[in-house]
């Protein structure tokens, strides 16, 4: 795959922001992953410039780039041959901060549900975010889950996609009807990865198929695994371009 850049810009004051030109590592409708100097906070906002493919845009399909405003969902320091760097998840949350922020832009977020355009909706956290132990990676995979109803001595199966997935459980899309604390056989044919799961939790989302929150109750998914996404319609030249947006000072992101 081609290298894919963007730019990410985030607030450290209500003065004071910083902007770097990160490699992305993964990249889907809903959010993607990448490498920076510095750290930032789960829960924060972010703005973000991708030369984004024209299927996985909400909005601005006939643009050269794509700003997008991005919710942190986990950030972790990693060690390298160069000194220390941090990877970052972040989910795609709409093209403009929501009002709250410019009164604090280090105002913390979490999801709330989705938009009817399939962006991730976010409300005010009344509180610090909890690190995750395991952070989410933000990637839509092909996986099965299966629901064993003992008592009826039937299956049910469904080929499905996931929403996210970390070592220890996956948000996946389902339309079976599993309740709050039923298990289901979880299966990654690609990863050779099969386990039993709990369904902690079930969300229905206005004009879409429900989401279960499944944790994983025998084996740890191989995060380290995950396919970086083909983004084969990115180009040299939209790589190109943004690199040129990037170095044209200011980068004005951030202002209502």
């Amino acid at each position: 795959m081609d290298v894919v850049n963007a730019v990410i810009q985030l607030k450290l004051g209500s003065d004071e922001s910083y902007k770097e030109i990160a490699e992305l590592s993964s990249l889907s409708k809903s959010g993607c992953s990448f490498e920076m100097q510095r750290s930032c906070a789960a829960g924060q906002l972010v703005s973000m410039v991708v030369p984004m493919p024209k299927d996985f845009r909400a909005y601005d399909l006939d643009e050269e780039l794509y700003p997008v405003i991005a919710l942190v969902q986990n950030c972790y320091e990693v060690k390298g041959p160069d000194g220390s760097r941090y990877r970052v998840g972040v989910a795609f949350v709409g093209k403009n901060f929501p009002p709250s922020y410019d009164a604090d832009p280090l105002q913390t977020y979490h999801i709330s549900g989705t938009s009817d355009e399939g962006m991730w909706k976010i409300a005010e956290s009344g509180k610090a975010f909890k690190v995750r132990n395991a952070p989410r990676f933000w990637i839509e995979h092909r996986v099965t889950i299966t629901w064993i109803r003992k008592e009826h001595r039937t299956t049910d199966k469904e080929n499905t996609i996931t929403v996210n997935v970390s070592a220890t459980g996956a948000l996946v899309v389902s339309k079976l009807k599993v309740k709050v604390g039923d298990k289901v056989k979880f299966a990654s044919k690609d990863h050779d990865f099969y386990t039993i799961a709990i369904v902690r939790n079930k969300r229905d989302r206005d004009g879409l198929n429900p989401v279960l929150h499944l944790e994983f109750v025998e084996r740890r998914f191989p995060v380290e695994r995950l396919p970086v996404p083909q983004v084969t319609e990115v180009t040299n030249e939209d790589r190109d371009r943004l690199i040129a947006a990037s170095k044209s000072e200011p980068v004005h992101l951030l202002s209502a």
